[in-house]
């Protein structure tokens, strides 16, 4: 019997354990029940001598990294706009300051009326309302023409 690693991971052994099964090689786990904190040393032998170079291209062959298959990167064709090419269109910039500098007085009272730290519990914010009355559709429009831009000019540029 001959040790092929010594881990503080469970999952790690009884995955070469299996691998190694799988290859026809007996293996066995020690110490299996003792991981934890602190991390105690399991440790996966081979039980026939010879079998340890096999087993070692086994262990190396399991600890390799393989590439997911979802967790290739699209193609620039198929790519969708990085937030740096949003924030370039002036339209974007504008609907975001829009709904920003617009809205965020009224929501920044209505929040601070909700937690109390408002003098009036049930607030009447006649002139933020009216702000936010005359800025949240412009806003959203900008930003939507805005996007819509960056995406055809995206597509056009792949094409």
């Amino acid at each position: 019997m001959r040790e092929i690693l010594r881990t503080a991971t469970i999952s790690l052994a009884e995955s070469l354990r299996l691998a190694l099964e799988a290859e026809g090689i007996a293996a066995v786990v020690s110490n299996e029940n003792r991981g934890g904190l602190p991390p105690a040393a399991i440790s996966v032998a081979v039980m026939d001598d010879e079998d340890y170079e096999r087993g070692l291209v086994v262990l190396r062959d399991l600890e390799r990294p393989r590439p997911h298959i979802l967790s290739r990167s699209p193609s620039p064709e198929t790519r969708p706009p990085i937030v740096g090419e949003y924030w370039q269109s002036r339209l974007v910039r504008v609907g975001l300051g829009l709904l920003v500098f617009g809205s965020g007085p009224l929501l920044a009272i209505i929040a601070a009326a909700a937690l109390g730290v408002w003098p009036d519990p049930n607030p009447n914010p006649i002139g933020p309302g009216i702000l936010a009355f005359f800025t949240f559709w412009p806003g959203i429009i900008c930003l939507l023409i805005g996007i819509a831009r960056v995406r055809s000019r995206r597509d056009k540029g792949a094409a």
